[in-house]
């Protein structure tokens, strides 16, 4: 994963599943570098992935993104 902050700044991280497997969890507890900072996650692979962001709010409303494919 790239992860590239509004700040113009970036860095990467690499998360490796089992086949047929999934993690769900905040990407801020995955990638703690990520804490605090708006931008864009992109993510990249060599075998076909699905990724499904949802973003929530402090009053528990939230939103998801359509995915963008490659």
């Amino acid at each position: 994963m790239t992860f590239k902050y509004t700040d113009g700044t970036s860095n990467t991280g690499q998360l490796t599943l089992q086949p047929r497997n999934y993690t769900a969890n905040l990407l801020a507890a995955l990638f703690p570098v990520t804490a605090g900072k708006a931008g864009a996650a992109e993510f990249t692979s060599t075998v076909p992935i699905s990724v499904v962001e949802v973003r929530f709010n402090p009053t528990q409303a939230f939103t998801s993104l359509r995915a963008v494919p490659p």
